[in-house]
């Protein structure tokens, strides 16, 4: 049986170790260089809401990444993005993939 991958949590994401695969859901509050995106991690409500955490991300961005809906210019300081990543020594997560949800879902 073929389990949907669920966003993390802020449990379960502080609890990723380097070299694991996560999913999250996170706004975007800066971008400190053309290739990093710094946020706050959101916990999932229902299908379309979701509430801030305190929990610090960030992501590295970097031409192996894709963005799957939306584009390049969709991602800025305010975004609401999913990310499938891996989990790096830092606990910084490389992007495979970004899915723009930011016309899609409410934050509270």
């Amino acid at each position: 049986m073929k389990m949907k991958a669920q966003a993390a949590g802020p449990g379960q994401f502080l609890a990723l170790k380097p070299g694991e695969v996560a999913k999250i859901v996170f706004e975007v509050t800066g971008m400190p260089t053309d290739h990093e995106l710094a946020g706050k991690l959101l916990e999932k409500q229902d299908q379309t809401h979701y509430t801030r955490t305190s929990t610090e991300v960030e992501v590295i961005v970097d031409a192996k990444s894709s963005i799957v809906m939306g584009s390049r210019a969709d991602v800025r300081s305010g975004a609401i993005l999913h990310v499938t990543a891996t989990v790096e020594e830092n606990h910084a997560l490389r992007a495979h993939q970004l899915v723009v949800l930011t016309e899609y879902v409410t934050v509270h």
